[in-house]
């Protein structure tokens, strides 16, 4: 079953991420990400977490490369059509 995993976004890849520019994600994988899983992208900005927000699911997941450090992944994402929410 999918999971949905609430995860930071510096808002330039916010940005890039909402204007379908940026379609993958480079994180830590500690919560073992699954293709099908969605991301809710928190902006973060200044220390904290502004109003904004993005859904997107995960779509493939590429790990285990010789050249990715031990425990990341780089996930190809597709933005939600509705994931959008603005306060």
């Amino acid at each position: 079953m999918p999971r949905i995993h609430e995860v930071k976004i510096l808002p330039e890849y916010f940005d890039a991420v909402e204007k379908g520019v940026k379609t993958w994600e480079y994180r830590f994988n500690d919560r073992n990400y699954a293709v099908g899983d969605v991301l809710i992208l928190h902006e973060w900005k200044d220390s904290g977490y502004t109003p904004r927000r993005l859904t997107v699911k995960i779509t493939y997941i590429f790990s285990d490369f010789p050249q990715l450090p031990d425990g990341w992944v780089i996930m190809s994402i597709k933005k939600l059509q509705g994931g959008k929410i603005k306060c």
